[in-house]
């Protein structure tokens, strides 16, 4: 008896981290595009509308958001994504042309016109998000640089911290294009220079550089299981229609040589968790440091949402995951296309 309870109990975990623990369904959600949390609430954005959830059971709190032009009234791209950000304050989504503010609960507050922001975060007295720019090095061709820019609420005083290259050009799209990534914590804006080296900067809230955090990594080639993996994916993206078909959109694809060094950062009790491009048993290396990079540890978490088309082509982190409660949070589609909220303890 006691060798037949050691077994299960033994076969319990190793099942466990297979699976993780699930939470609860998203039923209202088709296609999420965000996902933020704030205490006990968690939000999705889809389209136009914004979903509050209690994090506990995933019971539905309330809905609201409408798609159109007027005050309160959100625009919808068929390609790029309207973002999501929660702070104590507001709810904030930052539409194609405008960026509006709710209320905790989703009373419509005020909204401000601007355009060309993604990734807005704002903090204390700072609107942090990443823009378009002309490339200096060829001020009269049609190329631009990704930058990461700080404002002031009313996003004016723009003052750029980190550019690089958009990868978009001659050779055509690249499917692990290298984005700019970054996280606000501690009255600090850390930003992980992928396209330079396996690097953070660390900034404070008026743009002043305070140190970085570098280590020495080789870099992955890319192998052409994961080439097959992501061909086949993405030639059941919407988006390939719209674009002509699949053998239309083919010949404009192409992977880089190797992978990104970094692929998102997330910061959670002043641990820096790092998501590259390492993968094993289905789920993805992250390493971790603290605020300093003076100690580093491997941990690889369940796979979440994996990024469409027009992520891929804009390098989009695709986060779809979150750290709460000492838990590690991330979203999945089950075989009935429905969302479900899991977890794993940290």
């Amino acid at each position: 008896m006691k060798k037949t309870l050691l077994l299960l109990v033994l076969l319990l975990m190793f099942l466990f981290p297979l699976i993780g623990e699930k939470v609860g369904v998203l039923a209202e959600i088709m296609k999420p595009d965000k996902l933020a949390v704030l205490g006990d609430r968690l939000y999705c954005l889809e389209g136009a509308s914004i979903y509050i959830y209690s994090l506990k059971d995933l019971s539905l709190i309330r809905k609201f958001g409408n798609i159109g032009e007027g005050p309160g009234e959100l625009v919808v791209s068929p390609l790029l994504k309207n973002d999501l950000n929660v702070t104590q304050d507001h709810v904030i989504i930052n539409s194609e042309n405008k960026v509006v503010f709710f209320n905790y609960n989703g009373k419509y507050l005020r909204e401000t016109r601007v355009e060309g922001l993604k990734g807005l975060v704002l903090f204390k007295n700072r609107a942090i998000a990443i823009t378009n720019e002309p490339d200096l090095a060829n001020p009269k061709s049609n190329r631009s640089d990704l930058a990461l820019c700080l404002f002031d609420l009313a996003f004016r005083n723009k003052k750029i911290l980190i550019r690089q290259p958009l990868q978009i050009g001659k050779r055509g799209i690249n499917l692990l294009a290298d984005s700019l990534n970054f996280f606000v914590y501690d009255d600090k804006i850390f930003v992980e220079k992928s396209h330079q080296g396996f690097e953070i900067e660390v900034f404070d809230l008026n743009g002043k550089r305070l140190y970085s955090i570098r280590k020495e990594m080789k870099r992955i080639p890319v192998n052409d299981e994961y080439k097959q993996k992501v061909t086949q994916f993405i030639k059941l993206d919407p988006f390939i229609k719209m674009f002509g078909g699949w053998d239309a959109v083919k010949k404009r694809l192409y992977f880089s040589d190797y992978f990104p060094f970094i692929r998102d950062i997330v910061i959670y009790r002043d641990r820096i968790y790092l998501k590259t491009f390492g993968y094993k048993d289905s789920k993805d290396r992250f390493l971790i440091t603290n605020l300093k990079g003076s100690t580093w540890e491997t941990r690889y978490f369940f796979e979440s949402v994996k990024p469409g088309l027009i992520d891929m082509m804009i390098g989009s982190s695709c986060r779809f995951y979150f750290f709460r409660d000492s838990k590690y949070y991330y979203l999945k589609e089950n075989d009935s296309e429905e969302w479900e909220l899991h977890y794993e303890l940290l």
